[in-house]
């Protein structure tokens, strides 16, 4: 159940939108909440070091874009090169000895 203040915020952004684009943008909503919740299920496949280093760059993915909800998903091959890059040691070079 909705709180009222949910409810009462709901009803004003109807009455700004429209029921046409308030329908639309609900729609929209609730493809994103589905989109997210498949790329949790994909994220709990994950060991739990890789699924806290995921959401880690899930984070800075969305602070670095204000938030924007868009921006709260990873596609399974961001997820899947998020894991690989931890565990593939980056090729450094050898210093010279002196």
């Amino acid at each position: 159940m909705l709180n009222w203040n949910v409810r009462e915020e709901l009803a004003c952004e109807e009455a700004e939108l429209g029921p046409d684009k308030f329908a639309e943008k609900l729609q929209l909503q609730q493809k994103l909440q589905e989109a997210q919740l498949e790329m949790l299920k994909q994220i709990r496949n994950y060991h739990l070091d890789d699924q806290s280093l995921i959401l880690e760059k899930l984070h800075q993915q969305m602070e670095m874009n204000n938030f924007d909800s868009e921006m709260s998903l990873l596609s399974l091959e961001e997820i899947q090169d998020i894991v690989r890059r931890r565990v593939t040691p980056v090729y450094r070079p050898r210093q010279p000895t002196s």
